[in-house]
């Protein structure tokens, strides 16, 4: 079981969750990007991607956050090619997605379904 949380505090509840209900056990994966705010034409392709590294680039500046959005840990679509490969090379695996009915979650999921859509039946949506 694979399940895919879009804020780091959700990491926390979710592994707490697991202490007292083994039956979930499973990796536990975080998206990044907040899709809910910049550009997003293009995203699933080199130049819309690239554009939209380049502008949180420029949003976050000479902020304490600069440079986060390129580290590896924090790269998406690394993240979500380890999902889809582990979902094609075993067949029993089932993804979790949870998500809150916030603007954030909600395009992150979103985003997510491009990448799932060969996986209909294997992916469920806690909201």
């Amino acid at each position: 079981m694979i399940h895919i949380v879009f804020n780091e505090a959700d990491v926390t509840v979710l592994k707490q969750a697991i202490e007292l209900d083994e039956t979930l056990q499973g990796e536990i994966v975080q998206i990044h990007d907040d899709f809910a705010v910049g550009p997003i034409q293009d995203i699933y392709i080199g130049e819309g991607i690239e554009a939209r590294r380049n502008w949180w680039t420029t949003v976050l500046g000479n902020s304490d956050l600069q440079g986060e959005h390129l580290k590896e840990e924090k790269n998406d679509l690394s993240i979500i090619a380890h999902v889809v490969g582990t979902l094609r090379r075993n067949e029993d695996e089932v993804l979790w997605i949870w998500a809150a009915q916030n603007k954030h979650d909600v395009c992150g999921y979103y985003w997510l379904l491009y990448y799932l859509k060969e996986f209909q039946g294997k992916v469920q949506i806690c909201t």
